[in-house]
C-alpha cells in the first residue's frame, strides 16, 4: 500500500508516462496510463482531507480503507470532499470545465479497448495536465 506522499509522486510519474507515451505513438497507453494520474492524485486529497495515510498498512480498518479502493474520478471527488469547488470551478472556467469533462470520462476498463484516436489521446493528456493542476492545490 502507498503513503499519501507516495500517492503524489505516482501521480506524477503516471502523467509524465502518459505524457512520454503519447510522444512516443503509444496512444492507447497514454489514455489508460493518465487516468491513473487523476486517480492517484484524488487519493491523495482523500488523505489530506482525512488527515490520515490510509493507504499505509493497519493506518485505518480494512473495512473503511477498502472504501477508497475505486477507480471511479466522480466517486473520488465525493471522497475527496471537492465535489462543491469543483462544481464552482466548472461555472467559472469554461476550459478547465471541458478538460474535467474529458478526464472524468476515463475508466480502468480502457486496458481492454485497442483502439483510441490519436487526436483524442493528446487532448486527454493536455486536459489531464489541467486537471491535475488544479488537484495539486488540495493535496
Amino acid at each position: 500500500m502507498a503513503s499519501a506522499a507516495t500517492l503524489k509522486l505516482l501521480a506524477l510519474e503516471r502523467l509524465r508516462d502518459a505524457e512520454c507515451l503519447i510522444a512516443n505513438g503509444n496512444i492507447g497507453g497514454a489514455y489508460y496510463i493518465g487516468g491513473y494520474a487523476i486517480e492517484l492524485a484524488l487519493k491523495a486529497v482523500v488523505c489530506r482531507k482525512l488527515d490520515i495515510e490510509m493507504f499505509e498498512k493497519d493506518a485505518v480498518p480494512r473495512h473503511i480503507s477498502k472504501s477508497f479502493m475505486i477507480h471511479d474520478l466522480s466517486d473520488l471527488i465525493t471522497l475527496a470532499g471537492l465535489s462543491r469547488e469543483l462544481e464552482t470551478h466548472c461555472r467559472s472556467d469554461s476550459a478547465f470545465q471541458i478538460s474535467w469533462s474529458l478526464v472524468s470520462d476515463w475508466s480502468e476498463q480502457r486496458r481492454y479497448d485497442l483502439a483510441c484516436q490519436p487526436e483524442k489521446a493528446k487532448i486527454f493528456v493536455f486536459s489531464l495536465k489541467i486537471v491535475m493542476l488544479w488537484l495539486q492545490k488540495s493535496w
